[in-house]
């Protein structure tokens, strides 16, 4: 499956999965009042923490300071 998205978009499966998901964080964080523990359960995050982690990881900041910026 990889080696397929790779050869015809240029994006390996991985990278086409964290740019839907990082689009999602976005739309849900910004346009929404959405608690961060709904949207974690929502998207399937672990836990708070670990989609804290990621979100920072990714964006450079909180999910919060993202929310509020």
């Amino acid at each position: 499956m990889t080696a397929v998205c790779k050869k015809n978009s240029g994006k390996t499966a991985n990278e086409w999965i964290t740019e839907q998901v990082l689009e999602d964080i976005r739309y849900y964080l910004r346009q929404t009042d959405l608690s961060i523990k709904q949207i974690c359960d929502k998207l399937a995050f672990p836990n708070s923490s670990f989609f804290g982690k990621y979100v920072k990881d990714h964006f450079g900041m909180t999910p919060l300071e993202f929310r509020n910026n």
